[in-house]
């Protein structure tokens, strides 16, 4: 039968696998590891914070950040800026602030590490 060639329990399957618990990579943590390390940033070089808002994000995204920027220019003009934490704006854009001030923490920024925020950027 093609079904039940060899062994059909899970408990087998298991047990021939090569599962091991050392293999596990989290990416997130192996990016902070690797960009912690100066030997690694001196290979591909240092950025200034500002990189990914002045550079970066006007680059991938162009007039979505702009008006992105008037927005946020506006509700702080508007309604002040402890506020604009407090409801006034929408999650999507406070996903995009926030994700763009943790990550222009790293030294270095490269524009790939934005993509995430680019669902956020668009919803918004």
């Amino acid at each position: 039968n093609y079904y039940n060639s060899g062994s059909s329990h899970i408990i087998d399957f298991f047990q021939q696998s090569t599962f091991d618990i050392t293999s596990i990579t989290i990416t997130p943590l192996n990016a902070f590891l690797y960009n912690s390390k100066s030997t690694n940033l001196a290979d591909h070089g240092l950025h200034l914070r500002t990189n990914h808002s002045i550079v970066n994000m006007p680059l991938l995204f162009g007039p979505l950040y702009f008006l992105l920027l008037k927005k946020v220019v506006q509700l702080c003009w508007v309604s002040g800026i402890g506020k604009m934490f407090h409801g006034v704006m929408n999650v999507c854009d406070q996903v995009i602030l926030v994700g763009i001030f943790v990550l222009s923490c790293a030294p270095h920024q490269e524009p790939r590490f934005l993509l995430p925020l680019v669902i956020p950027l668009v919803t918004s």
